[in-house]
Order: structure tokens, then sequence, then C-alpha cells
């Protein structure tokens, strides 16, 4: 986890995207930061468009946002378990 100064609540975002939106709108976030905007937009059924001047910004809110597949994520954890169990 990172500690952001302006990081907001993805729940509390999600209740104005699904009173203001409909499900399949775009949502734009032109001052992304962490992209909690975009992981509430998700959460909603909408698709998002995020963007940040900070390297950092975009690069913690493409880890909230980019979809993975449980499995592929589950079998990358067994193995680095399996590798730095030795170790622990």
């Amino acid at each position: 986890m990172h500690m952001y100064w302006t990081k907001q609540d993805p729940f509390v975002v999600k209740q104005f995207i699904e009173h203001y939106t409909q499900p399949g709108d775009v949502v734009i976030d032109a001052f992304a930061g962490t992209g909690m905007t975009g992981v509430a937009a998700m959460l909603s059924g909408r698709n998002a468009i995020l963007t940040d001047i900070s390297p950092a910004c975009i690069h913690i809110a493409r880890n909230y946002t980019t979809p993975i597949e449980p499995r592929v994520f589950e079998t990358a954890y067994q193995k680095l378990v399996a590798e730095v169990e030795p170790e622990i």
C-alpha cells in the first residue's frame, strides 16, 4: 500500500457516478491522482479515461485499474510463496 495525500474513497465517488451517469457511459477524470474515480467507474459498470501530469500517479492509477485474471494471479502468488518460503 502507499499513502497519497488526495486519495479518495472509491465507494463515495461511486455514488456520484451512479447518480449522474448510466452503465456503459464514459467518465473522464483529467486530474486522476491515484485513480479512485477509475476504480469507482469500473465498480459501477462505466468506462473511464484517466489522465494526470504525475508519473507516480499514472503508475499508481494504472495498477489500481488494470484488470487481472484471478487464476494467473493465484499461480504467480503460489510460485512466489514457494520461492520465498525457505527464507521465512
